[in-house]
C-alpha cells in the first residue's frame, strides 16, 4: 500500500483521474501485482466500513434545525458516487463540493475558495470540520474556523463550547 496503491496515486483519483487510467498505469509498471491493484478499487467500499454514529447525530442536530450543511471531500468522482448510493447522510447535506469533479484536493486554498463562493460562505462564519490537520492549517489560514476530528466525542464538546448543541451525546440516532 504504501509503494504501490500509495497515498500520492490516491490523491490523483481524487483530483480527477478515473479509476481505469490510474489502474492500468499502475498495472503497467508493478505487473506483479496486477490484482492487488485491480482489487483497490473493485473493493473500495469494504475500505469505508460504516457511518460515525456521533457524526451523524451532530448532522442530524443542525439539519432538524434547518442550518446548512456542506460538503466538501477529497474523493475520487466514480468512487463518490458509489459511497453516496450506501450511505443516505450523504445524499442529505445541502450540497457537495467533489475534489474528483472539481479537479482540485484539500488542502489546496483554491478548493476552499471555489467551495465558499459556490455555497456563498463567510469563512468566519463557517465551521470547517476535518480529519487532516494539513486540511485544517489551509482552512483556518483561509479565515474558517475549524476543528480537527479526532472522534465523536470531542467534536460534540468543541459544538458544545462553542454554543452550538445543547442535547445528551450519549442519545445516539433518532
Amino acid at each position: 500500500m504504501t509503494e504501490v496503491c500509495s497515498r500520492a496515486w490516491n490523491e490523483e483519483q481524487d483530483r480527477g483521474r478515473t479509476l481505469a487510467a490510474a489502474t492500468a498505469s499502475l498495472t503497467a509498471r508493478w505487473p506483479d501485482y496486477a490484482g492487488e491493484i485491480a482489487a483497490f478499487y473493485d473493493r473500495f467500499q469494504e475500505m469505508i466500513p460504516g457511518a460515525i454514529a456521533e457524526s451523524r447525530q451532530v448532522f442530524d442536530h443542525f439539519k432538524d434545525r434547518g442550518l446548512p450543511v456542506y460538503g466538501l471531500t477529497n474523493f475520487s468522482r466514480e468512487t463518490f458516487a458509489a459511497t453516496r448510493a450506501r450511505f443516505d447522510v450523504l445524499r442529505r447535506f445541502d450540497a457537495v463540493l467533489v475534489s474528483g469533479e472539481e479537479g482540485l484536493i484539500k488542502p489546496d486554498p483554491a478548493i476552499f475558495r471555489r467551495a465558499a463562493a459556490r455555497f456563498d460562505l463567510h469563512p468566519p462564519a463557517t465551521l470547517f470540520i476535518d480529519d487532516s490537520a494539513r486540511n485544517i492549517a489551509a482552512a483556518r489560514a483561509l479565515g474558517f474556523q475549524t476543528h480537527h476530528f479526532a472522534g465523536g466525542p470531542a467534536l460534540i464538546a468543541d459544538l458544545r463550547g462553542r454554543g452550538l448543541m445543547a442535547f445528551d451525546c450519549k442519545r445516539i440516532g433518532k
